[in-house]
């Protein structure tokens, strides 16, 4: 059981910890820190809350938010979020060791490209 991100003619699929370390990962390279966009590291509520929103206020200014603030199980991206989904993978991974996490980052924005050139959305399952 996993994602599966796929448009009309080819898919990629992950298992969900792989993608959630892919997030991770995109979120650490970003500057932030992915535990506490998911509201699981802190426990003081009024802690959590600014550093939530301000986690989240500044991942929203990057072309790869939707990557970060969509469901991992249902839903889609338009051709256009995925040309910014795969050009934002593009860069952040350029440092990134050759692991499972940049794989899957790979897949995902080989599928995104794929998407973009065939202005076709992309769906999430």
């Amino acid at each position: 059981m996993g994602i599966y991100i796929y448009h009309k003619d080819n898919g990629y699929s992950a298992s969900y910890n792989a993608f959630n370390l892919l997030r991770k990962r995109v979120c650490a390279t970003m500057g932030l820190d992915w535990e506490i966009m998911t509201g699981n590291a802190l426990k003081d509520p009024d802690k959590k809350s600014e550093a939530y929103k301000a986690a989240w206020s500044h991942a929203a200014g990057h072309v790869v938010y939707p990557l970060l603030n969509h469901s991992d199980c249902s839903g889609w991206w338009g051709h256009r979020q995925c040309e910014n989904i795969a050009g934002g993978l593009d860069e952040l991974m350029k440092h990134w060791p050759n692991d499972r996490t940049k794989e899957v980052g790979l897949g995902v924005k080989c599928i995104c490209e794929e998407a973009s050139k065939k202005k076709c959305r992309v769906r999430i399952s």
